[in-house]
């Protein structure tokens, strides 16, 4: 990542949007744990919507 930034092909920008994906995910994640008490289907549910999201 930052051998990208520092060639100048990755813009701040778009180190930020990165940024602010990772935390969304991070957010999503922490819900489903908190609705289903760690099931593994939300796990499924989890990496579906990410996978979607991409």
């Amino acid at each position: 990542m930052t051998a990208l930034y520092k060639s100048g092909c990755v813009s701040a920008w778009q180190v930020l949007l990165i940024a602010l994906a990772i935390s969304r995910i991070a957010s999503i994640m922490s819900l489903h744990w908190i609705e289903s008490s760690v099931k593994p289907d939300a796990l499924f549910l989890f990496l579906f919507e990410v996978g979607e999201g991409s």
